[in-house]
């Protein structure tokens, strides 16, 4: 009787040992496809992108460089304002297409570290790009406004963007400003207004609706880099 309980025992450890090691085998399995899937780009499908235009793809692919501050830069070695780290280091990475200053075309916006922003703008076949820290540009909506905030929040507002022979200007819509009393003054396209007068601008700009934003999975571009 003792025999066969020893036996019985004996087989329930091997099965049990046998069935551990190939739960551990697939879930080894599991993580090195995960880990595969983000060191390696080129297994990324594309075709997940495919509401991005050509060119700025390639831009995101590093194939192509963009012009930033008068300099061709590749995004693999572009480095966000607010933490000056590599973009390629985040893992939290995401674009939204939208027309930012209302001339028909679309602009491409890569969001990142602490959520900076870098706007990248085609015109006669070459991408420039311009990023704004977290505070310089948020809220993007889907008409091309978002807000800003400046001087530890005593300055805010909504602004648009301008392009014009690669030059990115910024077209302020509506500012408010505190003095060293905590007074608000306000002003809208540049001039001072009553604030009946800015609270109808205001509720007027918040119609429109917030940008969709997409992930960009090719993003840590590899599993050593991450941030």
């Amino acid at each position: 009787m003792k025999k066969a309980i020893l036996i019985l025992l004996c087989l329930t450890i091997i099965l049990i040992s046998t069935s551990c090691n190939e739960n551990y085998k697939m879930s080894m399995q599991e993580n090195h496809n995960l880990i595969d899937n983000i060191a390696d780009a080129s297994s990324v499908d594309y075709s997940d992108f495919n509401n991005l235009p050509q060119n700025y793809l390639q831009v995101i692919k590093n194939e192509k460089p963009f012009l930033f501050m008068g300099e061709e830069v590749l995004i693999d070695n572009y480095k966000s304002p607010y933490l000056q780290k590599y973009l390629t280091q985040c893992d939290n990475v995401q674009y939204a297409v939208l027309d930012m200053d209302s001339d028909g075309e679309v602009e491409v916006l890569i969001s990142g570290w602490t959520s900076d922003i870098l706007v990248l703008h085609e015109e006669n076949g070459s991408i420039y790009g311009v990023d704004f820290t977290f505070r310089g540009m948020y809220s993007v909506k889907t008409d091309g406004s978002y807000y800003w905030n400046a001087n530890q929040g005593n300055t805010y507002g909504c602004s648009k963007l301008s392009f014009e022979k690669g030059i990115c200007s910024v077209v302020e819509l509506s500012r408010v400003e505190l003095d060293d009393n905590g007074v608000a003054n306000f002003f809208v396209n540049g001039v001072k207004v009553a604030k009946d007068e800015f609270d109808l601008v205001a509720e007027s700009l918040s119609d429109a609706g917030d940008v969709v934003w997409h992930k960009l999975s090719i993003f840590p571009k590899k599993i050593e880099d991450k941030g």
